[in-house]
């Protein structure tokens, strides 16, 4: 099999049972032995580290702005 990120996404608030974070996701294109493909959705980076829901959008209003 062979894999092959086709594109990044922008921050956004993500989230795991250990709580939420700013971060981004990738899209994936996976290609099998026999030709068939499949676009997956993967986390691709964590920005931050855990913080509550509430801090986590707070934060994203602002990101980016150095």
């Amino acid at each position: 099999m062979e894999d092959k990120v086709i594109a990044i996404g922008p921050a956004e608030v993500m989230s795991t049972p250990a709580g939420y974070y700013i971060g981004a996701w990738c899209s994936v294109q996976y290609t099998w032995e026999d030709g068939e493909t499949y676009v997956g959705k993967e986390p691709w980076a964590r920005y931050t580290d855990y913080m509550s829901e509430a801090e986590a959008i707070e934060r994203l209003k602002t990101w980016g702005d150095g």
